[in-house]
């Protein structure tokens, strides 16, 4: 999966440049994405920038309606013609206040009826495929954030109410949960989103002015301990003191993105085969695991494989080879047991809880129900943690 900002407030490329806005670009083996469109075409610049097609985006997704998130859709669809739009029928009419610092519009003037035939109505919670889903039920169960006070939206006789973000929705492509803005709340969308994902990407909408360190904390404990596989990455509309709070509670769960930011790609695969890169990586790995384990050849590897009753998983770090697991597999009279063995993760990529996302994968290639056994010695602290 690749993953690159095209707008954000904050860069750390000189030759990338900046506004008060958000747009990101997903791409998978089969969808070319497009998070929100920013403020103006500053995205579309920056994307040539970083190598981006978006004539090849097939998919358009509108967190909100909020100028800093639409306003680039008028210039994306003149370069593309063919992608479908996702998007609340709610922005369509919309009008957006913001009364911070001073009353303003952060509302895009458009005329969506030219688009009719592309829009995607997101109003309720919906599949495209097993790639993309998309989020429109989300609950008000959490706080939302204490910035939402000074947002406005008109009613349906167009007088000003208070902001509730009713066109507010999120989307999951692949292993991403976008949140846009997260105006509902951090917490909510993830009640929302169900299954737990690997990474949460967007604004979480915490500004220095509003939040405190009360629920700073509260925020951080859930997210690391309700959601231990996930990592979170924001920026946009978060203050630089909220970012610095949530990395330091967090141990690392979190960093801020910017233009030019790099995500790490991140895969995880059963081995069908030993290749001899494959097998010196093995062989590296089980060094790291025991200095007592014998050092298998390729051919001992292959043997493992080829067995019915054995599988070895690795996991890719931007197509490095950093870790494996083992899954062993016994069918006896009293039933079929599982065993986890050899879980490794190189020395240099500790600490990025690729082990906990590899056993993850590894469990969900075995039956719903079926008995699993894990154990480690006591002398293996951090395995044991994990």
């Amino acid at each position: 999966m690749k993953i690159v900002i095209l707008a954000d407030n904050r860069s750390c490329r000189d030759d990338l440049s900046t506004e008060h806005g958000l747009s990101v670009y997903v791409e998978t083996d089969r969808h070319r994405v497009l998070l929100d469109t920013g403020a103006s075409d500053l995205f579309i610049r920056n994307a040539e920038k970083q190598g981006i097609d978006l004539s090849k985006v097939d998919y358009v997704f509108i967190s909100h309606g909020h100028s800093d998130h639409i306003g680039g859709l008028p210039y994306f669809v003149e370069i593309n013609k063919e992608a479908r739009i996702i998007m609340s029928s709610k922005i369509i009419g919309g009008h957006y206040v913001s009364k911070r610092n001073h009353v303003h519009s952060i509302t895009t003037e458009y005329d969506f009826s030219s688009l009719k035939d592309r829009i995607i109505p997101a109003d309720n919670n919906f599949v495209i495929d097993d790639e993309i889903n998309l989020l429109a039920d989300i609950p008000y169960a959490e706080a939302m954030p204490e910035g939402n006070c000074n947002l406005y939206r008109n009613d349906d006789n167009g007088e000003l109410m208070r902001d509730d973000f009713c066109h507010e929705t999120a989307i999951r492509v692949g292993d991403v949960l976008f949140t846009g803005c997260a105006h509902h709340g951090i917490l909510n969308i993830l009640k929302a989103a169900g299954s737990v994902p690997a990474y949460v990407i967007g604004g979480f909408h915490l500004l220095d002015d509003y939040e405190n360190d009360e629920s700073l904390k509260r925020i951080a404990n859930t997210l690391r301990c309700d959601y231990p596989n996930t990592m979170f990455y924001t920026g946009h509309c978060t203050g630089n003191k909220c970012i610095a709070s949530l990395k330091e509670l967090m141990d690392g769960r979190l960093d801020n993105f910017c233009l030019g930011y790099e995500f790490p790609d991140v895969r995880f695969c059963c081995l069908n085969s030993i290749e001899s890169s494959e097998g010196e990586t093995i062989r590296n790995l089980i060094r790291q695991l025991s200095s007592t384990a014998e050092i298998p050849s390729d051919e001992y590897l292959n043997k493992i494989i080829r067995s019915d009753s054995n599988k070895i998983f690795i996991v890719k770090y931007n197509d490095v080879m950093v870790g494996m697991a083992t899954l062993c597999r016994c069918d006896m009279p009293s039933g079929t047991k599982y065993w986890i063995e050899d879980v490794t993760i190189d020395s240099n990529y500790r600490g990025r809880h690729l082990g906990r996302r590899l056993i993850n994968y590894l469990l969900s290639s075995i039956p719903a129900g079926s008995k699993v056994m894990l154990t480690s010695r006591p002398a293996r602290v951090a395995a044991n943690n994990m």
